[in-house]
């Protein structure tokens, strides 16, 4: 047995020396009766005051520790062995030292069964749902990905679609634009062939007035009674104006042309 606050290896008495004292002790029954042992001769017991337990299966013959001031070192045993209060050369009034303190809380500090399988059923309940809650995770992990494969093959099919489709239109407009080039590469050169044919045309037309300007010139020339406005007179100043219109048409066609062209 140990007193409170020592170690577990600390020894009262070594079994050699228990041998020694033994082998030198007399027969009990020649040993003369001892008076009372002073208080002195013996280590005092280890203060206890006796406590009832509540639990049934236990004995109510347990202590509790009380509160005491030790006078020794708590790395030593309290009791010298090799004192002379300590031998058992009589048998004075030695009393057991009280059950052990650590092993004696223990037994105030265990749990009865039915803790032991009310804890077991909460952890199972506990590694249940936690199963189950990573089962549910799993799964919705799964439903997830499928979802997003899915959305993205779908936006991948709806993407090429859409290329595919920008695609033709392009090919199209661009068909549409080379066309139109040609159309107004050819109406370039309409246009370049037609200013051509009208600075023709206007050199031409001049001819025409200087003819119809030489006739009236001409005309003027008359004497007396020769000198009558007649239909050809009139013809010749028609001509003129007519021709004069053309030449301002024909300007005005170069000059549009011109700014076309530009």
């Amino acid at each position: 047995m140990e007193f409170i606050g020592h170690s577990p290896t600390a020894c009262y008495l070594s079994s050699t020396r228990r041998q020694e004292v033994v082998s030198k002790l007399p027969c009990a029954t020649t040993l003369p009766k001892l008076a009372k042992a002073p208080s002195f001769t013996c280590p005092s017991p280890y203060p206890h005051k006796r406590t009832l337990t509540t639990v049934g299966f236990r004995p109510a013959t347990y202590y509790s520790a009380s509160k005491t001031n030790p006078r020794y070192p708590l790395s030593h045993s309290q009791v010298d062995s090799s004192a002379p209060e300590t031998q058992l050369s009589e048998l004075c009034g030695v009393r057991v030292p009280s059950v052990y303190s650590a092993a004696r809380n223990a037994l105030y500090t265990r749990y009865t069964p039915k803790d032991w399988f009310a804890s077991y059923q909460r952890l199972l309940q506990s590694n249940d749902r936690g199963q189950k809650d990573s089962e549910c995770l799993r799964y919705d992990s799964e439903r997830l990905m499928d979802e997003t494969n899915e959305r993205t093959k779908n936006n991948q099919n709806e993407s090429s679609r859409q290329l595919g489709d920008r695609l033709s239109d392009i090919a199209f407009w661009q068909n549409e634009l080379t066309d139109e080039l040609d159309k107004m590469v050819k109406e370039i050169n309409d246009l370049v062939r037609g200013k051509r044919v009208a600075e023709k045309l206007l050199a031409e037309v001049e001819n025409q007035l200087h003819i119809a300007q030489e006739c009236l010139y001409q005309r003027e020339k008359r004497q007396c009674v020769d000198l009558v406005h007649d239909n050809v007179e009139k013809a010749l100043l028609a001509e003129v104006e007519t021709v004069l219109r053309s030449q301002e048409m024909l300007r005005n066609l170069i000059d549009r042309a011109n700014t076309q062209l530009e």
